[in-house]
């Protein structure tokens, strides 16, 4: 129970901090990435401030920007070519009803036009 309390209250935040570590290198880590005692403390200190958790010492420099939107896809070429699928299948069918021709007696068993319909191959 301990567990998953522990990761169920964890502090949720879809923006990643950027931590300065004592050696001078900076990361950046989410919130619920961090052990549940340093982001309690780092979210509770002021940006800069240095806090030494469990062993851990860390800086919370400043929330890490958001990436730029990446642009819309352009839909137009999905669009032509569904509607070129959709052109060949009408001329597909139009070609076959001109070029097909029934014979006599030799219409489909099921057609309920035809006077035979109940017979069987």
């Amino acid at each position: 129970m301990a567990h998953y309390r522990a990761l169920t209250e964890r502090p949720q935040s879809a923006t990643p901090w950027r931590l300065a570590l004592p050696d001078g290198s900076v990361l950046d880590a989410a919130p619920d990435t961090l052990p549940l005692a340093l982001a309690d403390a780092l979210g509770a200190a002021a940006p800069g401030e240095w806090v030494t958790v469990a062993g851990w010492t860390v800086a919370r420099l400043a929330p890490v920007p958001a990436p730029a939107p990446a642009p819309a896809p352009d839909p137009s070429a999905a669009v032509r070519a569904a509607a070129r699928r959709a052109a060949f299948v009408r001329w597909l069918d139009h070609a076959r009803a001109a070029r097909l021709t029934l014979v006599p007696g030799l219409e489909h068993p099921g057609d309920p036009a035809q006077p035979d319909n109940h017979h069987r191959h």
